[in-house]
């Protein structure tokens, strides 16, 4: 800071004359200021003075009189009236002279002249003038915008909204010419200027407010002064806040992209201080409820909107205390003038009518949101003239949704009876926000525009967040007015599918048969939604189920489409959003059906949609969506709801009445003959879903009649031309092969005349409809989804006659029709894959039947098939697939065929890449010693040769390699000529192939190629390969200068697997190294690597060695520029002496040489390459370097290292470097009493970390230290550190928590219930009478598991947002077990606290794990009622609950053997706690029933 000059002491002339000169003498204001601020005694450089002791020592100098003229003359600058006064007020420096005045002239002095002067219609003009100046959207950019400086009245506002929205006239006058631009910078001040300007201006305000809030006896008088100054009449009031709401938001997003957290803090601190000026505003007379409702909804609604929707996105990406104050205060205002007035109002009128809960009106409410309806109709406006939305606007349209979220949190509803009157209340909220939104209850006169849909699309997702609904006619008359149904106008208009999701997720009940006296009281609106929503899915094209997309699709889009190769992408993304409308639309409303013991009406509702989908009632353009009624994901929710659903009576019936179908005869009216195939088509379908869903052996039994009819009936029907001509082929086969497979075991395996009449018949028709081509003109035509389904059938049977005798032949002519139909003749790209996917995956047994001469031909031919046909992710896949079984489960005469082929795959390596690819992963499934030895060296010799002529992708031929040489192939080229390694090497540096990845396969091969050959190197051939070999070698060492890097590899796989220098001479070796490092032939990260070759175990049998590398290390370091420095001297992050690669690797040598300067610049170093960006090798590998350094440190040295590394703040590398040293701490070390209280001070210290985690990281590497103390460092943990953990992971799901991303969140709740497990598990025995501290952290782990209702989510620990996180199923199985561990111990995890009770013959007779257990049922009921309480606050998740409950049976269980404590634990509930008791108690006895009734049954 600048040195301030300090104003001299004597004043040679009276001053007055002097300040009233000032105005005449000086034209410029910033002279003016100066002069003044020069004659009254502010030294030079007052403005950058702040608070402190420096200001008040000059303000006690400064003479009083002089200061009120100057306060005086200030604020008649900042009053005027002409453009001086605008200038004056927008001067930063008349801000700075008011602030200082203040803090000099005397506060009934001051508050006079404040009053006077009027400041608070000061305040307003200021930040009227320079936050709310807006510019034309249709100025042109560089243009110079002039300033609109509007009253508080005009500003942004629009006239009250009338119900009915008017379309824009034609002309130059559009509703964006009106709108004011959202940007963050006025026409006249820059963004720099505005922040400094506000940062003045909220100096003056917060010395006033503070001043205002003085309660001491001295300054009660003095602070209602003040206030009478601040205070004004309501209008203003709100006028002022809009203005610097206003403010804030553009400052903020002027520095959203550049400002430090620090500056950001400093704009938001300023919003209490006007907040105190809105307190002390005078309450209008006729505001019953003082909170000024009307002024603030008039003038703040929309900026304080606005502002809190910027703070909301702020927060979500850079999480901030201070910014979330800021939004709780900013909801606390829309709380208190907004929401809890309207709720008054609502009570108060509704308490006056008749209750009709489906036309509940929050009147005073909806007259609240006018301003924001305003904004919203003039949005559509917009829209309606097709011109872009303004940004302005985004705000507001997510601002409509959370003021429904945040009315539900601020009125929550902990009683049946606040739930009941409190309904009503946010049903009128909903219904007014969506009119707000521009979707009002009745049939809009024009079309909704898409972003008025979303916002009720998310209002209704916020009432289903919450498990909240609304009568169920006010959704009913959203659905026909919104949704895009057939309208009452009867227009045809695109189908809003999400709107519908969203109703459907709210209450699914919607679409259920009413019953008359609940029916729709409008003759108009039909009653059966289900029919008619179903019926547009039905019958809208594909195209019109994409949102945004026209109803109609015209064939030359189709067309253009499919010229333009927009074909694929355009089905594609029609497959998706049918997909979408399955899952939400049509499973939820499956599942209601079911929920309420109609899915005979679902079936019913189906059946009519497949009827009007059949093949003989398709239409060109309908084909693409008529899959939706067959979609798997909707076969499934079938199957799950099925059994559960219907009785075994209405089954038989159900299957009778479709069978029966199938079986009537054939009519021959063509208008009767389209019905009768149509409900055949349906029956089918059903059918085959049926089929699906048997489970129950007595519901098969008493279907056995029906299915033999079904399959008779089937069997003739797809082998008649009529019935074929008019059926889906593929369904029908389909359908025989789900009757084949649940009818096989029951009525045809046994008996061979049936499996004539009806298998041999229908394998001929399957085989006959297999052999059919694509392009075959003459005969009947079949698609490819009938082939495909033929061929399913026919592995079908073929699988069940193989188990029978005399089938033979027709299986294998079977399978030759099968594997000649995979062909692209045959099928479509897509079936072909299906089918060659299922036939190596679910049916490779079949391929026993090739015939032996030509097994092998035909296994390459369905591999080069799968090569070329499947996708390049699945085709390996399938490889790996059919290897699996041919080497664990095939005969030896397959299992040689199949590696035949995979060498003759081999053969083609080069020549067919695709087919390399799919055997590549199936060769490394081979088990090498399964195969012969001549195969194997067949293919390694295959390789060499590929390899020395022509290498390319080598690093996959290496790797098949390296496999096959896991065993011994003393006779492959590489295994008997001592050149043939040599060979390879020049030949990939020649093609330059050296790559970190090749090199290191290439040194695997030459190890695993010495391996063998060294353990017998007695033998003549070895001995002679060696000999070959070692003159290779020696060649190399004696010419360092020739040396490459695939050399070095050999040299190094030498070194790495030779014993005692067998091959090559240490001394000999180091010298080359020694001299390609210092003379920079080979890269120094090779030679690097190669030092790092050396084990430690090696080293310390060869000190020769490890002083000869460390010299050969010294000299390389001296040589590099600057790195003997950073080596030398103590840490300064010197990582940019080298690349970081090669630091890598230097940080190995050190630390296997023990080079480095001390241990602490050692774990600095790896903690500064842990913060690069390395790969997870290179993590591994610097781990492990420092595993080994203080492996070499005694256990002082490694004490003195905790408190090192065990720091506060964002240090993960170094928390994850005290890992590796508490895990090196060993037992029994400890020579005196300090060691011992140096180890047992580390939990406590990694628990005080860990409470303060200041991000995910840091968290889990903490953790990782505490799991390994307590699994495997015993001794480190007293009774007191065991208490330190608990509290610690009490507080850490707690709400003083640390905050971490909300992502995290299952994954920290997974390492709270681990920990917590091994605490019950491995210390149980020290939990004697601390069972209080064990209780709050079972209760918070639960408490984690509910979605909090309303305004209940503080509770929860800040890691864990119930808005944009919840707990998964596995989160929820994981505290089951530890409740299970609690509850049931086992003998080990008590036997240390009883082990010494082995002297007592009584205690010794007792059991121990029943007194664990009576000893958990004294306590556990504070968690039994905490259950209880929390699903009154919360509710859990249907699949979190599946997985929960289990756990809290056993609690119950284990609590049922104290009753006393149970009846104490109820009579200390309230009355809603006990309700709830009372249905978790009657559920428990019914699953505890029913569990004994089964253990009674085995």
């Amino acid at each position: 800071m600048a040195q301030v000059a300090v104003a001299p002491m004597a004043t040679p002339a009276p001053t007055l004359p002097r300040l009233l000169a000032v105005n005449k003498d000086f034209t410029s204001l910033d002279e003016q200021i100066r002069q003044a601020t020069h004659i009254i005694g502010l030294p030079d450089g007052w403005e950058i003075l702040r608070e402190g002791k420096e200001r008040s020592d000059i303000s006690r100098r400064i003479v009083r009189a002089r200061a009120e003229w100057a306060l005086r003359w200030i604020l008649e600058k900042l009053r005027d009236e002409t453009e001086a006064g605008t200038q004056a007020r927008a001067n930063e420096a008349c801000w700075n002279l008011l602030d200082w005045m203040l803090h000099i002239v005397p506060t009934s002095r001051a508050a006079t002249q404040l009053r006077d002067a009027d400041f608070t219609s000061i305040l307003e003009k200021t930040l009227q003038e320079n936050s709310e100046r807006e510019v034309a959207v249709g100025a042109q950019r560089g243009e110079r915008v002039n300033d609109i400086s509007e009253s508080s009245e005009t500003a942004r506002e629009e006239p009250s909204p009338s119900r009915k929205r008017k379309r824009p006239s034609s002309g130059s006058s559009t509703p964006s010419k009106r709108q004011a631009l959202d940007g963050p910078i006025t026409a006249t001040q820059g963004p720099l200027q505005l922040s400094n300007l506000f940062g003045a201006i909220t100096s003056v305000t917060k010395t006033l407010t503070e001043r205002a809030d003085n309660t001491s006896a001295d300054g009660a008088i003095q602070a209602e002064h003040i206030r009478m100054a601040l205070r004004t009449d309501s209008a203003q009031a709100a006028r002022i806040l809009k203005s610097w709401l206003t403010a804030v938001h553009k400052l903020l997003l002027t520095q959203l992209g550049s400002a430090s957290k620090g500056l950001r803090s400093r704009v938001l601190s300023s919003l209490p201080y006007v907040l105190q000026i809105w307190n002390l505003r005078n309450i209008d007379a006729d505001d019953d409820t003082g909170a000024s409702a009307e002024q603030f909804s008039t003038e703040c609604l929309i900026a304080a909107l606005t502002l809190h929707d910027t703070l909301r996105t702020l927060d979500a990406e850079d999480p901030d205390p201070a910014v979330d104050g800021v939004i709780q205060s900013m909801e606390r205002l829309l709380a208190s003038h907004l929401l809890a007035p309207s709720r008054s109002a609502f009570f108060a009128t509704a308490a006056k009518t008749e209750k009709n809960d489906e036309a509940v009106d929050a009147t005073m409410f909806a007259e609240y949101l006018l301003p924001l309806r305003a904004k919203i109709e003039q949005a559509a406006e917009i829209q309606d003239a097709s011109e872009p939305l303004p940004t302005f606007f985004k705000p507001l349209f997510r601002a409509i949704p959370y003021l429904l979220d945040l009315t539900i949190k601020c009125f929550p509803s902990r009683t049946h009876k606040s739930r009941a009157t409190g309904g009503t209340w946010i049903q009128g909220v909903f219904v007014s926000l969506a009119e707000c939104a521009g979707c009002p209850l009745e049939e809009p006169k024009h079309a909704v525009h898409k972003s008025s849909i979303e916002i009720v699309e998310h209002l209704i997702n916020t009432l289903a967040t919450y498990s909240l609904t609304v009568h169920p006619k006010i959704l009913q008359k959203y659905f026909w007015f919104h949704s895009g149904v057939k309208s009452l106008s009867k227009q045809e208009q695109a189908i809003n599918w999400s709107l519908i999701a969203a109703l459907i997720k709210l209450d699914a009940n919607l679409f259920l048969t009413q019953p008359k006296s609940a029916s729709s009281t409008t003759a108009e609106l039909p009653d059966d939604m289900a029919q008619i929503l179903f019926d547009q899915i039905s019958s809208r094209p594909a195209e019109d189920v994409i949102p945004g997309r026209s109803s109609v699709t015209s064939p030359d889009f189709m067309q253009r489409a499919s010229s333009s190769g927009l074909q694929q992408e355009h089905t594609a993304t029609i497959n998706s959003t049918m997909t979408t409308v399955v899952e939400t639309i049509i499973m939820p409303i499956l599942t209601a059906f079911a929920r309420n013991r109609d899915l005979l009406g679902y079936i019913h509702r189906w059946d009519a949609q497949l009827c009007g989908s059949s093949p003989t009632r398709r239409t060109p353009f309908k084909t693409l969506s008529q899959s939706v009624w067959r979609d798997r994901k909707l076969m499934l929710a079938f199957k799950a709801v099925f059994e559960n659903s219907l009785t075994s009576h209405q089954i038989v019936n159900l299957f009778k009445v479709h069978v029966g179908r199938i079986g009537t005869e054939i009519p021959h009216a063509p208008e009767e003959l389209t019905t009768f195939f149509a409900g055949a088509y349906s029956s089918t379908v059903i059918i085959n879903a049926i089929i699906e869903s048997l489970e129950d052996d007595e519901t098969i039994e008493n279907l056995r009649e029906h299915l033999r009819s079904a399959l008779q009936n089937y069997a003739i029907s797809v082998q008649d031309k009529q019935y074929r001509s008019n059926s889906d082929i593929e369904l029908l086969w389909m359908t025989i092969s789900q009757l084949l497979v649940i009818m096989w075991p029951v009525d045809l395996q046994m008996s061979r005349p049936r499996q004539e009449d009806f298998l041999r018949p229908l394998v001929e028709q399957a085989m006959e409809d297999v052999s059919t081509g694509r392009k075959q003109k003459d005969g009947e035509r079949i698609d490819s989804k009938g082939r495909a389904g033929a061929f399913m059938f026919l592995l079908t049977a073929c699988d069940h006659l193989r188990s029978v005798e005399g089938w033979d032949e027709l299986v294998q002519r079977s399978l030759r029709k099968i594997l000649k139909a995979l062909s692209t003749s045959r099928l479509e790209a897509t079936d072909l894959s299906s089918m060659a996917e299922i036939l190596c995956a679910e049916f490779p047994h079949l391929l026993e039947y090739l015939e032996t001469g030509s097994r092998e031909g035909t296994l390459l031919d369905l591999l080069s098939k799968i090569a070329k046909h499947t996708s390049a992710e699945i085709a390996p896949q399938i490889a790996t697939a059919l290897s699996q079984h041919f080497f664990t489960k095939a005969s030896p005469d397959l299992r040689n065929a199949y590696s035949s082929a995979l060498l003759a795959t081999v053969d083609k390596m080069g020549e067919n890449d695709d087919l390399v690819a799919t055997t590549m992963d199936a060769l490394l499934q081979v088990v090498p010693a399964a195969i012969s030895r001549s195969q194997r060296e067949a293919i390694l010799d295959n390789i060499t040769d590929k390899l020395r002529s022509n290498p390319h992708n080598v690093e996959p031929y290496l790797s098949i390699m390296n496999h096959l040489m896991q065993v011994s192939n003393s006779t492959a080229k590489i295994s008997s000529n001592g050149k043939t390694l040599f060979a390879i090497s020049q030949s990939l540096h020649d093609a330059k192939l050296e790559s970190v990845s090749t090199l290191e396969g290439f040194q695997e091969l030459v190890r695993l190629t010495l391996h063998y050959l060294l353990l017998n190197r007695d033998q003549k051939q070895n001995k002679d390969y060696l000999t070959v070999f070692g003159a290779k070698l020696d060649a190399v060492l004696e010419k360092p200068r020739k040396c490459t890097s695939e050399k070095l590899a050999v040299l190094r796989a030498t070194i790495m697997v030779q014993k005692d220098a067998a091959v090559v001479d240490w001394s000999q070796y180091l010298r080359l190294l020694d001299y390609c490092l210092q003379g920079k032939i080979l890269p120094a990260d090779l030679i690097l690597d190669a030092l790092n070759d050396f084990r430690p175990e090696f080293l310390n049998d060869h000190p020769d060695i490890l002083g000869e590398v460390g010299g050969l290390i010294r000299k390389w370091i001296n040589l590099q520029s600057g790195l003997n420095d950073v080596l030398s001297s103590p840490w300064n992050d010197g990582l940019s002496s080298l690349p970081l690669p090669t630091w890598i690797r230097l940080q190995k040598v050190l630390a296997r040489y023990r080079l480095y300067r001390d241990i602490e610049w050692f774990l600095e170093l790896s903690a500064q390459l842990l913060k690069a960006e390395v790969v997870p090798q290179d993590i591994h590998d610097i781990l492990e370097s420092v595993s080994d350094a203080i492996s070499s440190l005694s256990l002082s040295e490694r004490l003195q290292l905790l408190p090192f590394l065990a720091k506060e703040g964002d240090q993960p590398e170094a928390l994850r470097l005290l890992h590796i040293v508490v895990s090196k701490l060993e037992d029994g070390q400890a020579h005196d009493g300090e060691q011992t209280q140096q180890q047992l001070v580390l939990v406590p210290r990694i628990c005080a970390l860990l409470g303060k985690s200041p991000s995910t990281e840091v968290f889990n590497t903490l953790l990782d230290s505490l799991d390994t103390i307590m699994n495997e460092k015993p001794w480190l943990l007293s009774q007191n550190n065991i208490e330190v953990v608990l509290a610690t992971l009490v507080g850490l799901t707690s709400r003083s928590a640390p905050s971490f991303p909300s992502a995290s969140a299952p994954k920290i709740y997974t390492r709270l219930c681990h920990t917590s497990r091994l605490i019950l598990k491995l210390y149980r025995g020290r939990l004697g009478g601390r069972f209080h501290l064990l209780l709050p952290l079972l209760q918070n782990l639960l408490l984690c598991l509910f979605i909090p209702n309303n305004n209940r989510g503080n509770a929860l620990p800040p890691w864990l947002k119930p808005t944009t996180a919840t707990l998964t199923p596995t989160n929820a199985t994981q505290y089951t077990r530890l409740l299970s561990t609690l509850c049931s111990p086992t003998l080990s995890s008590i036997s240390k606290s009883h082990h010494r009770r082995t002297a007592n013959t009584r205690d010794s007779l007792n059991d121990p794990i029943k007194a664990a257990r009576d000893y958990v049922a004294q306590h556990i009921y504070p968690l039994l009622s905490s259950f209880s309480r929390f699903q009154l606050n919360g509710r859990l998740d249907p699949q979190v609950r599946d997985k929960l409950m289990p756990g809290i049976w056993e609690v119950v269980g284990i609590a049922s053997l104290n009753r006393e404590g149970l009846d104490a634990m109820f009579a200390g509930m309230d009355k809603s706690s006990q309700g709830v008791w009372r249905g978790v108690w009657e559920e428990w006895r019914r699953v505890h029933r029913r569990g004994k009734e089964r253990e009674r049954k085995s």
